[in-house]
């Protein structure tokens, strides 16, 4: 049986896309007027989200955190 993953899952294509989204509009809610903290703190959530799903495909969200790097 193969290992679902990002690619052949929807479920999981889903459940990540929803905290892609999620983390996208955190993002963009942040405005040059934002303070350095404050966007330190959003960068922070957006890995604790990503961290939070790892299970579901650890390799794809992998990927995500190491852009954070």
């Amino acid at each position: 049986m193969e290992k679902k993953t990002y690619y052949n899952c929807g479920k999981i294509r889903k459940a990540i896309g929803d905290v892609m989204k999620e983390n996208a509009i955190a993002r963009t809610n942040l405005g040059s007027d934002s303070t350095l903290t404050e966007k330190r703190e959003a960068v922070a959530a957006e890995k604790r989200s990503l961290k939070a799903i790892r299970h579901l495909d650890p390799e794809y969200v992998d990927v995500l955190l190491a852009e954070h790097k």
